[in-house]
């Protein structure tokens, strides 16, 4: 696993489970009809599953699902289904013996030609994989709040960038599937102003930080969003879903 995600990802893993949104489960539902299968029959694996806000989701619909996550810390937090210990690139499971994969805010921190070699022979013939990314949709006047109650340290220019994302699907990797298939659903998260400020320290690059450099950034998050009277926010998010299976 990247390093700097397991870092980041252990020291926030209560953060990103009280703060992170969950999935719209109409976009579950278009995964399993865009592959022809049945939810109630099918064999399920959420691989870097985190805390399970895509497990439950899952669960939900699914009998039989297992979560696969790395990290301790983040598979604590897991109740609604079977939590196994394993990495994307080395998963714990028997050859051929998942109806589908899915992967939620996590695939480009795989070293992706092996984990699409070992998604590729933990899959059924014909299997799914789906992938799924939150992105932030915004209007203008919540950036320009946001801007100024973050003081500038996210985004273009900031002191704190995401990981890169771009390329994850391209490469002779994806040989063994179909080409990937784009769906967009929007969904709405409600967050108090501690809310936002667990968002914030969720953020893999925020968790990675020393203690006292975390705290000071959170602090000084909390700090700009009072002065911005931001004690409530419609978080609207839009989440990105690209379906492929084995050809």
């Amino acid at each position: 696993m990247d390093p700097r995600a397991a870092q980041g990802f252990s020291a926030s893993a209560d953060s990103y489970q009280e703060a992170r949104p969950s999935w719209p489960p109409e976009a579950i539902d278009a995964a399993f009809a865009h592959w022809g299968l049945d939810p109630a029959s099918a064999h399920v694996v959420d691989v870097a599953a985190g805390t399970g806000r895509l497990t439950a989701v899952l669960a939900a619909r699914c009998p039989h699902v297992i979560a696969v996550e790395p990290l301790a810390e983040m598979r604590a937090h897991i109740t609604a289904a079977e939590a196994l210990e394993g990495t994307a690139e080395q998963l714990p499971l028997e050859d051929a013996s998942a109806d589908a994969i899915f992967v939620a805010e996590a695939f480009h921190w795989f070293d992706q030609p092996a984990a699409l070699a070992e998604f590729a022979r933990v899959l059924k013939p014909r299997g799914g994989l789906a992938l799924l990314w939150n992105e932030h949709v915004t209007t203008a006047e919540d950036e320009e709040a946001m801007a100024s109650a973050f003081g500038g340290m996210f985004g273009p220019g900031g002191q704190f960038q995401p990981p890169d994302k771009s390329g994850w699907d391209e490469g002779p990797q994806w040989a063994p599937f179909e080409p990937i298939v784009k769906r967009e659903f929007e969904h709405t998260q409600h967050l108090t102003r501690d809310g936002l400020v667990k968002l914030v320290a969720s953020f893999s690059f925020i968790g990675a930080l020393q203690p006292e450099a975390r705290r000071e950034v959170l602090s000084r998050v909390e700090k700009g969003l009072a002065e911005e009277g931001l004690d409530e926010h419609e978080q609207r998010w839009r989440c990105e879903l690209y379906l492929t299976r084995l050809r």
